[in-house]
């Protein structure tokens, strides 16, 4: 049968091509801590192969698959990979990056020795200014105690190691660097570099004070008083109640102690002679013998008769005069005395005898 002839009825004829153009869909990086190789994956559409390149254009094909992996890099290095049919090796190319980051490490960490009873700060420093130091209390495993570039430790009597590693970028120091916190114990000396003419005092006072002269002789020193602990810079003391107290000098350097006893004189307000054991004889409070020197005590009653001579040797006065007990009432003292320093004095004032 043919067709085509006049008469015969219109036949539309229809056509479609599609032309498909293979392409890379995805691509994975990767990254590695240190040199070594690293693995790369790409795929591309159905039916494409995907092939590796090490320059966008041109250069030297380098494997064709979906995964890739590179020779040993040093150093972050990228890849481009194309999608290809037939062989083809024309066409865009899509860059993928193998990253290589440097392994950070401590590069200085210097032990610390310190006081015993003290405390320390301990610094370290990475060899990258960005990196994380982390700070530990074990050579492995366990969390950081501290981060950062200096650690200050808790007061300890007892020497310590911490270990410490860097951190960037996911990549952490292969091994940890041990640091030490050093303790020397404290070791007391019979002999003080400083003496009593280095010391202002205030006493028979509200506010009794012990203060060190400012010297460079004492730069190097830090004190307390009363106590063999908490070494402090501070050199004025307050507050103090009479009696001979222990100024106790630490040497910075080596934790070497010295003390200087120094007496606060106080006059005491009353006393009350009940024989309680408590505050039965009215007596200098305070009194070093070593350094003060007392030549004389005299009690005076209301009306300015002497009515004791106190021992020097005693107890201190027991309100009793020629044998018989006084009453009570407001009483006066006169005490005569070279002081510590070497300059005599005279002290009068008053106080009450309460039965």
């Amino acid at each position: 049968m043919e067709y085509g002839w006049p008469g015969d009825p219109i036949i539309n004829i229809s056509t479609s091509t599609q032309i498909s153009i293979p392409e890379i869909t995805n691509t994975t990086p990767s990254s590695i801590c240190g040199a070594g190789p690293v693995n790369l994956s790409a795929t591309a559409t159905m039916g494409a192969e995907v092939l590796w390149f090490d320059s966008l254009t041109g250069g030297t094909q380098v494997g064709p698959g979906s995964n890739y992996t590179t020779p040993v890099l040093s150093a972050t290095k990228t890849y481009y990979v194309l999608a290809s049919t037939n062989e083809c090796l024309e066409g865009k190319r899509t860059p993928i990056t193998a990253t290589v980051n440097a392994i950070p490490n401590i590069i200085s960490a210097l032990d610390v020795t310190v006081c015993e009873g003290n405390s320390g700060t301990l610094n370290a420093t990475a060899s990258s200014t960005t990196a994380t130091i982390n700070w530990y209390s074990s050579l492995t495993g366990g969390t950081p105690i501290e981060t950062g570039g200096s650690f200050a430790t808790t007061p300890t009597s007892a020497i310590t190691t911490y270990y410490l590693d860097a951190t960037e970028n996911g990549c952490t120091s292969t091994t940890r660097t041990e640091v030490r916190l050093e303790v020397l114990g404290n070791t007391v000396s019979a002999t003080s570099p400083i003496s009593l003419n280095d010391i202002s005092i205030v006493d028979d006072s509200d506010n009794n004070t012990i203060t060190v002269n400012n010297s460079p002789a004492i730069s190097n020193y830090e004190f307390n008083i009363d106590r063999f602990d908490e070494f402090k810079d501070e050199i004025h003391f307050e507050h103090l109640e009479p009696g001979i107290h222990s100024l106790y000098l630490r040497d910075k350097t080596n934790c070497g102690i010295s003390k200087l006893d120094i007496a606060i004189l106080g006059f005491p307000k009353f006393f009350t002679p009940n024989n309680d054991g408590f505050n039965d004889t009215w007596k200098i409070l305070g009194n070093d013998t070593n350094n003060i020197q007392i030549s004389a005590i005299y009690i005076y009653d209301r009306f300015g008769k002497l009515v004791a001579d106190v021992d020097l040797n005693g107890n201190g006065w027991d309100g009793f005069y020629n044998g018989e007990r006084l009453p009570s009432s407001d009483y006066w003292y006169l005490v005569k005395f070279t002081d510590q320093y070497g300059n005599y004095r005279e002290k009068h004032g008053n106080f009450s005898l309460v039965r």
